[in-house]
């Protein structure tokens, strides 16, 4: 992986996991959790995000910007966000690895 890439893919898993915290149990008093799975494939490497939260919903409180997936589709050489119908969602961001 170049190193100025592994900014990016930490950007992007910061952007991901602040947005489980931040959003994803807003309706608990609990904390939640979330999964963090890495794997290397074709000459990628693969990230995905997972937490059994709200999901996806609008949020007129939110205390973000609204930018962190923007963000990451920006830095990522592909992604896929699935919001699993309000029981969490999984977001799997890859980045390739020859540049």
């Amino acid at each position: 992986m170049p190193a100025g890439k592994l900014d990016l893919v930490a950007l992007a898993v910061s952007e991901a996991t602040t947005n489980v915290v931040m959003h994803a149990y807003r309706d608990r008093d609990d904390p939640g959790t979330f999964t963090l799975g890495l794997d290397i494939e074709r000459g990628g490497l693969v990230i995905d995000v997972s937490d059994d939260g709200l999901g996806m919903a609008p949020r007129a409180d939110s205390p973000g910007l609204g930018l962190g997936l923007p963000i990451i589709s920006e830095v990522t050489d592909a992604h896929t966000f699935v919001p699993t119908g309000g029981n969490g969602a999984w977001l799997s961001m890859r980045f390739e690895m020859d540049g």
